[in-house]
């Protein structure tokens, strides 16, 4: 069938060919009826000159008849013809034919002139006017219907933007609209999974806040649970037992003082997990330090490359920073099996970037290609904070995560930041 292009090359130039056949055509006419129209004249004038002569041969009525009746049939091109008496003044310029007792005048006359001209301008303005209006309409058929699939992309992309799972396109046979279609299937295709991943990121945003919310009230519940009847055991006895002596009070006193420390702790380590007090500023090394120290704690090998005091960011880029290294070294444990683990932050490019690498079994193709909730987390609180996420192979096996965050972020992002922030504290 051919491309766009040259399907409309072919329509255009068979369209001017015929135009131009049509056009010969009427030329040819032309110059038929302008031939015929010059050997008539040249007849009229050789049939007006024999009477002439005739006339001046023998002058009888007979002669001058003819000779008035060819005079008033002629029509001569040029030239103007007049018969007058034989001694009648002549104007400068005109030629003098006898007659007998008249003469015949001719003179020159280019009023033919001009109405020929005007007359060949007219036979040639007409198919002029008449190519460009048909070379405008074929333009417009031409390009209206090559573009006519254009209605059924239209329709497609609706169908996207309606919420369907497939543009649901027609086979088009020319290429270039055939190749849009297919972009268009792909990016169905695309958006259809990018929607199958945010609902089922939705309901694993769901679960997992049921879930932190279940692990937060068995916390509550067995932990400040007991620790809280314990405290109402001991106040109890003080108040049914005034008099039990200073030992035993002694005794209650440390009781509830010791649960009262075990509860501190114990939320310390709960608001710690919810949201890291005091990152603001230098206080975030602190906080990474106690976050690393408790990922060592449980058994994973951790080097640390941290400088000794770190510039100051506002609280979400902080949170963001923190974040990152909590769900990467997460992951690292769950996930991974990996022996070892390097944390280093370092300043880039303007900027603070932090590093989680391990020597797992994980792979950065896969995790693009199916990343989880934890991993869109990370980027997303990375992006609000004007900051990106890398994901690249570590050697010689395992996964680096790069986080990059800016040290001076624009107006907008650090309003984006505050705003966050005041919707969080809310």
């Amino acid at each position: 069938m051919g491309d766009l292009r040259r399907r409309l090359t072919w329509h255009l130039a068979g369209f001017h060919a015929a135009l131009i056949a049509v056009v010969l055509a009427v030329s040819a006419l032309n110059l038929r009826a302008d031939a015929a129209e010059e050997v008539r004249a040249a007849d009229q004038l050789a049939a007006l000159l024999a009477a002439a002569a005739a006339v001046e041969r023998h002058d009888g009525a007979a002669e001058r008849a003819t000779l008035a009746a060819v005079l008033a049939e002629a029509r001569p091109r040029h030239l103007a013809l007049r018969l007058l008496p034989a001694d009648a003044a002549v104007e400068p310029g005109a030629h003098r034919l006898p007659a007998g007792r008249q003469m015949l005048l001719l003179s020159p006359d280019d009023s033919g002139e001009r109405d020929e001209k005007r007359r060949d301008a007219l036979r040639l303005l007409l198919p002029l006017l008449a190519v460009s209006l048909a070379t405008v309409l074929a333009a417009r058929l031409a390009v209206g219907r090559a573009l006519l699939p254009v209605r059924g992309l239209v329709d497609g992309l609706a169908r996207l933007e309606r919420g369907e799972r497939a543009a649901v396109l027609p086979q088009f046979a020319l290429p270039e609209f055939a190749q849009v279609a297919a972009a268009v299937d792909r990016l169905a295709a695309h958006l259809d999974r990018a929607r199958a991943a945010e609902r089922q990121l939705a309901r694993r945003l769901i679960a997992s806040q049921e879930e932190e919310r279940r692990a937060l009230a068995r916390e509550l519940h067995d932990e400040f649970g007991q620790s809280l009847t314990a405290i109402g055991l001991a106040a109890g006895f003080v108040a049914r037992h005034p008099a039990a002596g200073p030992l035993r009070m002694t005794e209650c006193a440390q009781e509830i003082g010791a649960e009262l420390r075990r509860i501190h702790g114990h939320l310390r380590s709960l608001l710690t997990s919810l949201r890291p007090h005091g990152l603001e500023g230098v206080a975030l090394g602190d906080a990474l330090a106690e976050l690393l120290d408790g990922y060592a704690r449980r058994g994973l090998a951790l080097e640390r490359r941290l400088p000794a005091q770190l510039p100051p960011l506002d609280a979400p880029a902080a949170l963001a920073l923190f974040r990152l290294v909590q769900e990467a070294l997460t992951n690292v444990l769950r996930h991974a099996d990996a022996t070892r683990a390097s944390v280093r932050l370092a300043l880039v490019d303007g900027g603070i970037e932090i590093e989680v690498a391990d020597d797992g079994s994980g792979s950065a193709a896969r995790l693009l290609a199916a990343p989880g909730c934890g991993l869109t987390g990370m980027r997303e609180r990375l992006a609000m904070a004007g900051g990106r996420l890398t994901l690249l192979d570590a050697a010689p096996r395992g996964v680096r995560v790069i986080g990059w965050l800016p040290l001076e972020r624009a107006p907008r992002c650090a309003s984006a930041g505050a705003a966050a922030a005041a919707g969080a504290a809310a």
